[in-house]
């Protein structure tokens, strides 16, 4: 810019003539003083890009709420500083529940808590220490260098004890927690993706194990990551591919001894690992929003199969499917379950929706807006796992339930008078409310004996049946008619 300045100039004053009066007059002035102004515009052009620099690239490389170093600044840390020492550290800190506060407090107190969980880690940083702010969230990255596995977990405890230390922030009193993952260089990569890879896996981990705590990346969760991203992929083609297959419990009416209906299970039988749990591979469904496909599907084969085996016997044993928040979410539950009943032909009163506590705890006015009109239409509506989490019983009576599922976890420990007590609560509750009561997890004929006794009638569990693919069913439903007959 500078030449450009003096070239303009000179190329100017050589080809301009000005008058000033006297041609005399004129010739005196002093060519200095041209040359002392294009000096001072060419100081000033410096100066000002000098600042302009700087300040860019102060907004490029921190973060604006909390003054931290951004992602930008931690990319440029990997390649030149800490990503290839040989001891070198990163703690993965996410806090827990910070969209809870989000959602009741407002974004404005999340900005402020955001603030100070910031200042409260700048007493971390130091030589070789780091704190950077990634994205606009509440994920923070420290990276330290030269400090030995036992310093840096000492120094992860440290920061979860600050960081659950009470905020005052805008009047309200908060308490906060946070989970860390940690990995190292080069133990668990040489590059940024792969150290923040296994710190992030760690973290998470951290999460699932309580929160409140930190974790260190290591072998066996390498597996599950591992593991975890084949689960994924195959989710992917598994729909496409038939992998997927339903079994179905019997619902058992223990005064009239008979089957009342049954519940679809989703099982999958992966190509490399063989079948595979559903408590592991539905989270994933639902962390990639896969289980709106599944339960489309699951929802049309179940009313199917429901609507075949009452046919030979012109039965009223209905199915129950369990469905996820994300059904809710996706806005779709009535066009779904409109086309899974009109493609089966099966009446909506052989088709029960068995939901959880936490679905409705998450957005109750909204999971009800989607069920009423399906109540109206006929189809039953169910709590699964009542017991097993958070507990509304102050609106229970404003929700379309028509049965409740005690979880099977009172079951497991119905030899306990404590358990006894509730799970006796919970029928007088269903009575007064005129609601069925299903009692899951019935293993025993000492279980059975005492939920006759404390009058409940319909249970689901192994004592009965274990869940069977429906080759399987159809064949026992004709033994159970043949005996019957």
């Amino acid at each position: 810019m500078g030449l450009a300045v003096c070239g303009m100039h000179y190329t100017g004053m050589s080809a301009a003539e000005f008058w000033c009066g006297d041609d005399e007059l004129l010739m005196k002035l002093p060519r200095e003083g041209a040359d002392l102004v294009l000096l001072m515009i060419m100081m000033v052009t410096w100066i000002a890009l000098y600042f302009d620099q700087t300040l860019l690239e102060k907004m490029a490389f921190s973060d604006p709420l909390t003054g931290l170093q951004n992602r930008h600044s931690m990319n440029h840390h990997f390649e030149s500083k800490l990503g290839g020492s040989a001891h070198s550290a990163l703690l993965f800190l996410d806090l827990d529940q910070f969209k809870l506060i989000n959602d009741t407090l407002g974004h404005d107190i999340g900005d402020l808590l955001i603030k100070e969980v910031a200042a409260r880690l700048q007493q971390f940083l130091g030589e070789d220490r780091y704190v950077f702010r990634l994205g606009g969230g509440d994920e923070f990255l420290l990276l330290a260098g030269e400090m030995s596995r036992q310093a840096v977990e000492t120094m992860a405890q440290q920061i979860l004890e600050d960081i659950r230390k009470v905020y005052i922030l805008g009047g309200n009193e908060l308490y906060i927690t946070g989970s860390i993952g940690i990995s190292y260089a080069p133990q668990h990569g040489t590059d940024r993706s792969g150290l923040l890879k296994a710190a992030d896996s760690a973290m998470y981990h951290a999460k699932r194990l309580g929160k409140n705590q930190f974790c260190s990346f290591n072998s066996e969760l390498e597996q599950k990551l591992i593991r975890r991203m084949e689960i994924e992929k195959g989710l992917r083609i598994a729909l496409a591919s038939g992998q997927f297959t339903l079994h179905y419990q019997p619902k058992w009416n223990a005064e009239r001894n008979c089957p009342v209906g049954f519940e679809a299970l989703l099982r999958w039988n992966h190509p490399k690992y063989g079948l595979v749990a559903p408590n592991e591979f539905i989270p994933i469904a639902e962390e990639t929003g896969l289980i709106v496909g599944m339960t489309r599907w699951v929802l049309e084969q179940a009313c199917s199969d429901c609507a075949d085996w009452n046919k030979p016997a012109g039965g009223k044993l209905g199915v129950s499917v369990n469905l996820s928040i994300n059904i809710f979410e996706s806005m779709n539950l009535m066009d779904m379950i409109m086309a899974a009943l009109q493609h089966a032909s099966l009446p909506p009163d052989m088709l029960e929706l068995e939901i959880t506590e936490s679905i409705v705890m998450k957005d109750a006015p909204e999971v009800i807006r989607q069920l009423l009109p399906l109540q109206e239409m006929g189809v039953t509506i169910s709590m699964d796992n009542f017991g097993s989490g958070y507990s509304f019983l102050g609106a229970i009576d404003q929700i379309p339930f028509h049965t409740l599922k005690i979880d099977k976890h009172y079951m497991q420990e119905s030899d306990s008078p404590s358990k006894r007590a509730i799970i006796n609560t919970f029928i007088t509750l269903a009575n007064q409310l005129n609601l069925e009561l299903v009692a899951e997890g019935v293993e025993t004929e000492r279980q059975l004996d005492f939920l006759r006794a404390a009058g409940c009638t319909i249970m689901q569990g192994y004592y009965f049946k274990k869940p069977m693919p429906r080759g399987e069913l159809d064949r026992w439903l004709s033994d159970l008619n043949r005996e019957a007959g």
